[in-house]
């Protein structure tokens, strides 16, 4: 019979959100175990080749949202362990069966391209992207700071006056600063407790890629 084994904390799934996890329980002192079915780690952010030579891509995400921004970058310091971000020009794109053209989304920095892409099927939509993208492109860093901060009930208020204040014309209401809203006689009055990360480190390659849109020779 083989040597029992005991740990202070078990993670069951290797992905990011399990490794990412997984190394601040060890870094606060609980030997920890990460358990994974698969052949490699990493789910949303491995880069495989799974179909044809050079077409690699992710089986499962399509884009990591905020990855740019985890807590865990710095806290660990991955890029001074050679973690280097990819983020291609297309981000994400619609394919027709008939024939028409694709409709591609581009980085940020790339917008006229998505306003092209998109008005070759609705010029209304593409004005309507484009003012949305004008009105949140520096929406990111306060959404980073709600994702990375345990939530407060008391600024639940204040947060909504905000959101209704920048979007209230798209029916964005000062309820949605609540995630679930309900009424307050159900409402813990302790604030929930959140997981220390949502996203996490890159893959067995050293890169992380914001964006894992499938393209021939790109990972």
């Amino acid at each position: 019979m083989g040597e029992q084994r005991v740990y202070d904390a078990i993670v069951i799934g290797a992905g990011h959100n399990g490794l990412c996890t997984a190394a601040y329980l060890q870094r606060a002192g609980l030997k920890t175990a990460v358990f994974e079915r698969r052949h490699e780690e990493g789910g949303g952010i491995n880069t495989e080749e799974p179909l044809v030579p050079g077409f690699r891509f992710n089986m499962h995400a399509n884009y990591m949202e905020f990855f740019d921004i985890i807590p865990m970058i710095e806290d660990f310091g991955l890029e001074e362990l050679g973690l280097r971000s990819i983020t291609p020009e297309n981000q994400c794109g619609i394919a027709f069966a008939d024939g028409r053209p694709p409709l591609v989304l581009h980085r940020n920095d790339l917008l006229e391209k998505s306003r092209q892409s998109i008005a070759r099927f609705s010029k209304a939509d593409a004005d309507t992207f484009m003012e949305l993208k004008a009105r949140t492109m520096d929406f990111g860093p306060l959404l980073a700071m709600g994702i990375y901060t345990p939530p407060n009930p008391a600024m639940a208020g204040a947060q909504g006056a905000v959101l209704e204040s920048l979007f209230g014309d798209m029916g964005i209401g000062a309820h949605y600063a609540l995630k679930t809203p309900r009424p307050s006689s159900t409402r813990s009055s302790s604030p929930p407790r959140c997981a220390p990360c949502s996203t996490g480190p890159a893959s067995s390659s050293g890169r992380r890629s914001t964006s894992t849109a499938a393209a021939p020779g790109r990972s």
